[in-house]
């Protein structure tokens, strides 16, 4: 206890450095070089060295040479809570030459005591560059935080080189996590968007190639998830995984996730499954939220571009069919997205539409999902042709087709998918589903075949019109036996912020009537089974004989007779009595 308390009189250098006197410090290094060797309470942690006080104190880099060159042992020093000398430099935002001189008489230190081993295998791992201060980085979080720092004002490829060589001495550091649970990939990836300009897309791309650069040092990045501060931790004990041998994860955040959340570019996204699928783990199929919620979940509730929506599904097609915590698939996100996207960009918003949180539904959501559904179902007038605003209309334009772009992807993985299809009620050929899954059917007979909202199906119709005339080439099937094959569109939508207002029901029926609507004489139709569609919608009554009570509000009795049919089945008996 005495020992700690003692502290020994500072040296005349010392007490020149912390005054600032630089002339002075000069001159006392050059006549009393010994001032400047490192005492006993300094290589014990709690002390300093002069060459700590005159980073401390913006020294010249001509000074720092002068005081290191007196003692270079005092590169090695490190504080029990300011860590090595590297930290310091850092933490006080030197400039980048004595940045560099630092860095390089570090490895020179380590490069010797390494030559200086006789037996390196017994040498201590841990190196300057292993260090951490009470934070808990290393010095390549500074670096990378520098880096960040610098976008947009200092030419990348100065901090490259440097990133490099402090990767060279400690490649481990790329996946070492601080106190707060990022590592330096994890800094990168959680950056703000830059924006689209010029300067964005520089960004991005120093993003990408510093980013390329750690993982090439070191692969073992990719595994560290991010172990978010409090109340998160919190929230995350009591995470379940819900029963499906595809998933895996513990509901932490992800390098993939942060990247997709961040809004990183496409190459930064495929990177990051590309290293992920070389170090054995599929990063697509971990569950990344407590909301149960997987990287392709995040990329719908985000919007992200459909190319980067492409990739994570053409990684792991079957995560297009995995709900999360309450039950919505990435499709039905995609279109809660894009409805509130819908209103936001119209003259017909409410005040309180907020595009910008996700998984944030407003209690008006059920009024939007009717307005853009009316709108698709040509119920209303399309403000995409009759707005008097040009910008208006072309913001609708734009979210129509980019809206289509994504639901494509995700409609084409479901396909691939054949639980997913045949768990709605559609082709029944086992052999066909097993051989060939659905990958080859067009676009508007896959909406109609999985459980979709009825406005994506009239928009698909609209988009290709042809395809409600074509059968496809295996069953012979047109959309609407894929539509008599299901029941109606049924969600559960959260309200408020993680659902914290409760839930309302999104019910439809059935895209039947409007498939016949635009193509009655498909009801005349049968396909290489023989079947038209009307015993394909008997089959299914008969299969929902046990239907869940949400279901019986579409059945009802036809005449004096004590006949129950659902309302396809009675529309399709109307158009073709002969059936």
């Amino acid at each position: 206890m005495l020992r700690n308390l003692y502290n020994p009189e500072e040296s005349e250098l010392l007490k020149l450095c912390k005054s600032g006197s630089w002339e002075s410090v000069s001159s006392r290094t050059r006549t009393h070089p010994s001032e400047a060797q490192v005492t006993d309470a300094a290589r014990q942690g709690h002390g300093t060295t002069a060459l700590s006080i005159a980073i401390r104190s913006n020294a010249s880099l001509l000074l720092v040479q002068e005081i290191l060159q007196a003692d270079t042992s005092q590169i090695a020093v490190t504080h029990s809570f300011r860590g090595t000398i590297l930290h310091e430099a850092f933490r006080y935002r030197v400039n980048d030459d004595i940045l560099e001189y630092l860095i390089h008489e570090a490895i020179r230190f380590e490069n010797g005591k390494k030559s200086a081993s006789s037996d390196l295998s017994t040498s201590k791992v841990t190196n300057l560059f292993d260090k951490k201060d009470e934070l808990g980085r290393t010095p390549l979080h500074y670096m990378v935080g520098k880096t960040i720092q610098s976008f947009g004002v200092v030419a990348p490829a100065d901090h490259r080189l440097i990133l490099q060589e402090i990767l060279d001495q400690n490649p481990k550091a790329a996946s070492t996590m601080d106190a707060d649970g990022n590592t330096p990939i994890i800094m990168l990836l959680v950056v703000p968007r830059f924006g689209h300009d010029s300067i964005g897309r520089g960004c991005e791309k120093e993003i990408f190639s510093i980013i390329k650069l750690m993982l090439e040092s070191c692969p073992e990045a990719v595994k560290a998830v991010r172990h978010l501060p409090r109340p998160w931790h919190f929230r995350t004990n009591h995470f379940t995984v819900v029963e499906n041998d595809l998933l895996h994860g513990e509901g932490l955040p992800t390098p993939l996730s942060c990247a997709l959340l961040h809004h990183r570019s496409l190459r930064t996204v495929q990177l990051l499954i590309s290293v992920s699928r070389e170090m054995g783990i599929n990063a697509c199929t971990t569950i990344v939220t407590h909301h149960q919620e997987a990287a392709l979940h995040v990329a719908a509730t985000m919007n992200s571009s459909h190319d980067i929506i492409q990739s994570l599904v053409e990684e792991s097609p079957a995560m297009a069919c995995v709900p999360d915590a309450k039950g919505l698939l990435p499709m039905d996100w995609i279109w809660i997205r894009h409805v509130i996207e819908w209103c936001s960009f119209t003259a017909a918003a409410h005040s309180d539409v907020n595009a910008s949180r996700r998984r944030y539904v407003s209690s008006n959501f059920s009024k939007w999902h009717e307005q853009v559904s009316n709108q698709y179902l040509l119920v209303d007038e399309s403000l995409e042709k009759t707005s008097p605003c040009s910008a208006v209309r072309e913001s609708i334009r734009c979210l129509r087709i980019d809206f289509i772009q994504r639901i494509t992807k995700v409609l084409s993985a479901m396909a691939k998918s054949p639980n997913e299809v045949s768990r709605n009620g559609s082709m029944t050929d086992e052999d066909t589903v097993t051989k060939r899954g659905y990958s080859s059917l067009p676009l508007v007979h896959l909406a109609c075949a999985v459980n979709c909202p009825l406005a994506l199906v009239a928009l698909l119709c609209e988009s290709y019109p042809e395809q409600l005339r074509t059968r496809e080439t295996v069953s012979g099937r047109l959309p609407l036996h894929m539509a008599v094959s299901r029941s109606g569109y049924l969600r559960q939508i959260p309200v408020g912020a993680m659902g914290s207002l409760g839930e309302t029901w999104l019910k439809e029926d059935s895209s039947t009537h409007w498939i016949l609507s635009r193509h009655p004489t498909a009801c005349r139709i049968a396909d290489s089974r023989n079947q038209l569609p009307l015993h394909i919608s008997i089959d299914l009554v008969k299969s929902e004989k046990n239907a869940p009570p949400e279901h019986h509000q579409r059945v009802y009795t036809q005449g004096h007779r004590n006949i129950i049919w659902t309302k396809e089945v009675v529309a399709l008996l109307e158009q073709y009595p002969e059936g």
